[in-house]
């Protein structure tokens, strides 16, 4: 049996006590009310997309991975790749995006690695930028892997996307940006299922 939508003047009250994690105060379980939203929960309690890498096996990178750098090269990104894991993904759900990184850098604490991720349309229209800091993530030369979610709005109109991906490197007290690599990924947006 499904659980009938609270009206307004309650909603708020379940938001606040489901937020603060007394869900049960107002007799609800968070999946109680998860459920009779829908999406408009989804919208309402997810958080930032952000990219979590993570050390991977470097089988098969150890050879690449010994030679060195360069006398003025302070990294390379000796491989970065993007893809989607579904290429096709309603409105209101998870785009799962896949990235992989083969760093070799120096040992330098005043280096700053950063991902630009830029979203356009099938027409070549960006229609959004997202930064992030990844140096706590990339703390040394090696192999890294990023499995993650990124949420689609539910008012993403259908229509067939593109994700450029950059690794930019800069140093502390520099204004010199150096792009290690860029990839991208193509996806759809599918009509959303109610």
């Amino acid at each position: 049996m499904r659980t009938p939508v609270p009206p307004p003047q309650a909603l708020a009250k379940i938001l606040a006590a489901v937020a603060g994690g007394a869900a049960l105060a107002v007799g609800l379980s968070a999946c109680e009310v998860s459920a009779s939203l829908g999406c408009q929960w989804r919208e309402l309690t997810r958080g930032k997309y952000e990219a979590r890498y993570a050390p991977a096996d470097t089988a098969g990178s150890e050879r690449r991975l010994a030679r060195p750098l360069g006398r003025r090269v302070y990294a390379r990104a000796l491989k970065y790749r993007v893809r989607v894991a579904t290429p096709a993904v309603p409105a209101c759900e998870d785009l799962t995006v896949v990235k992989e990184v083969i760093l070799q850098r120096r040992d330098d604490p005043k280096f700053r690695f950063t991902e630009i991720n830029e979203y356009y349309t099938g027409a070549g229209e960006l229609i959004a930028t997202r930064t992030q800091d990844l140096t706590a993530h990339l703390g040394a030369s090696g192999r890294y892997t990023a499995r993650d979610r990124l949420p689609v709005p539910a008012a993403a109109p259908p229509g067939r996307y593109r994700m450029v991906s950059k690794l930019i490197l800069t140093r502390e007290g520099s204004k010199r940006a150096y792009l290690l690599s860029r990839d991208s990924a193509r996806f759809r947006i599918l009509p959303r299922q109610e």
